[in-house]
């Protein structure tokens, strides 16, 4: 069946996980691995399949995904095999230089400026998309797949280590290959037919970078079809120069490396010294005079300015008899016009998308069926001036018709619609007798049924026609 394949980074599950609650909604068929990504076996068969046979790739452009390599290797492969591609960007971001190439010229959606604007055009792309793919004409996948492998020339010249090399790849795949099976050779190539089935393990293995194939002699990969070559990397030198390029969600608990930093602790005693000095001293001004109101702090503002150094200005103190209730003067606070010393705690905000229902539609045609055979053939005309009724409800409880609608001829694929439909449960009826009765003359009447009982879920489309043909009635 097909279906849209999403890429997207497991930081960025939640606001993933709301889109593909959409997409569903909207009777799209979506794919994205669920499964935990496992150390050093990221890439499997079914992932590589999902992305080949897929309709169209969704790339979910954030900062992590595109710092994942694996991410990125999704992309190469979308590419390769001639995928349609999306890209949905969460934030305003350059693309780094690896998803630049595969990425160019391709439509973006930038789903940070305005949610429903964004997801309404990414609906219509990909309907477009879907629209595109049911329009050609598909042949079914053949038996076979040529592979073409780079080895080593050292490697290619040794029949046992090329025999080795076919004893590898029979225990991957699971099936009997040798060296007698290969149908072309040149200098460092090698080609072969693999089941066609089998070519996705094959692709994920060397995508995995399997150091086995490596150690066996083989230096990359081709499949009949792709665009791109896939390099394997000698397993010795990958692990150092991929080191620091995998996201959170891709490293293991055995290959994380904690870079050692100098202690901060002398910074934060002496930053809680400062804070308690600061409190002590304006705590005592307070002390001072306890009928004089504590001085007031302006209210903190985002991006606020580093305040400006506390200004003191001081009184003489008066001498007033022990008799007389005398205010008493002390030093007075005066914080600058942008000063500010409110600590509020930075908090990271969560954004929660949120997508407005899309309205649905359901329409279809009213023809004449000259054949009586419930389906519409060629020369069959479509029937104007025919009453279409539409009520809330299922057709097998009572139903209120309140919308109606009339047939006309103008367009090829329809001739009644209702359109801007929340999702609910509809019944559907036509406005034509289904038999003679005792109707007594030319009648028209119906090839199908009368009625339809229609779910509707939200921005989806059902189309439903209605067959009829001109009888002579005779009681």
């Amino acid at each position: 069946m097909a279906h849209i394949f999403i890429s997207y980074s497991r930081a960025d599950s939640e606001y993933v996980d709301s889109l593909v609650k959409s997409l569903s909604q909207a009777n799209f068929n979506v794919w994205l691995d669920r499964k935990d990504i496992q150390a050093g076996q990221n890439w499997r068969a079914e992932i590589v399949e999902a992305i080949e046979r897929a309709d169209s790739f969704v790339l979910v452009v954030s900062r992590s995904s595109t710092a994942s390599k694996y991410v990125r290797q999704e992309v190469y492969v979308a590419d390769g095999s001639d995928r349609e591609i999306s890209s949905l960007y969460m934030e305003p971001l350059d693309l780094p230089s690896e998803l630049k190439l595969p990425l160019a010229g391709l439509q973006i959606i930038l789903l940070y400026e305005d949610w429903n604007a964004g997801y309404y055009k990414l609906v219509d792309m990909l309907r477009k998309q879907q629209d595109e793919e049911q329009a050609k004409i598909k042949a079914p996948l053949p038996s076979t797949r040529q592979a073409e492998l780079s080895i080593h020339a050292d490697k290619q010249n040794d029949e046992k280590e090329k025999e080795k090399i076919f004893t590898l790849l029979s225990s991957i795949l699971g099936i009997a290959l040798d060296p007698a099976q290969i149908i072309e050779e040149s200098l460092g190539k090698i080609t072969i037919n693999i089941p066609y089935k089998l070519s996705y393990e094959l692709k994920a293995q060397v995508l995995n970078n399997n150091p086995k194939l490596w150690d066996a002699g083989i230096t990359g990969l081709h499949f009949e079809g792709d665009k791109h070559h896939i390099p394997l990397h000698d397993p010795k030198l990958n692990n150092s120069s991929y080191k620091g390029k995998e996201t959170q969600q891709s490293i293991s608990k055995s290959s994380t490396t904690i870079p050692k930093t100098k202690s901060k602790l002398p910074l934060i005693i002496g930053g809680v010294l400062i804070s308690v000095i600061f409190l002590l001293a304006f705590g005592g001004i307070y002390l001072f005079n306890s009928n004089s109101p504590p001085p007031i702090v302006p209210p903190t503002s985002i991006n606020t300015p580093l305040p400006d150094s506390p200004t003191l200005t001081s009184t003489p103190k008066r001498e007033v008899p022990p008799t007389a209730e005398a205010p008493t003067s002390m030093p007075t606070f005066t914080p600058s016009p942008t000063a500010t010393w409110t600590l509020t705690p930075s908090k990271t905000a969560t954004i929660t998308p949120t997508v407005t229902a899309i309205p649905g539609k359901i329409s279809g045609q009213v023809w004449n069926d000259s054949d009586k055979n419930g389906s519409r053939g060629f020369g069959e005309f479509l029937i104007s001036g025919v009453t279409v009724s539409l009520g809330l409800g299922s057709c097998d409880s009572f139903v209120d018709f309140m919308d109606t609608a009339s047939t006309a001829t103008g367009s090829p694929t329809s001739n009644y619609s209702f359109s801007g439909l929340p999702a609910e449960i509809y019944c559907l009826r036509v406005n034509l007798a289904e038999a003679c009765e005792d109707f007594d003359g030319n009648l028209r009447i119906l090839t199908t049924p009368k009625m339809h009982t229609i779910t509707l879920l939200p921005g989806a489309h059902e189309s439903i026609s209605f067959g009829s043909t001109l009888a002579i009635c005779i009681p």
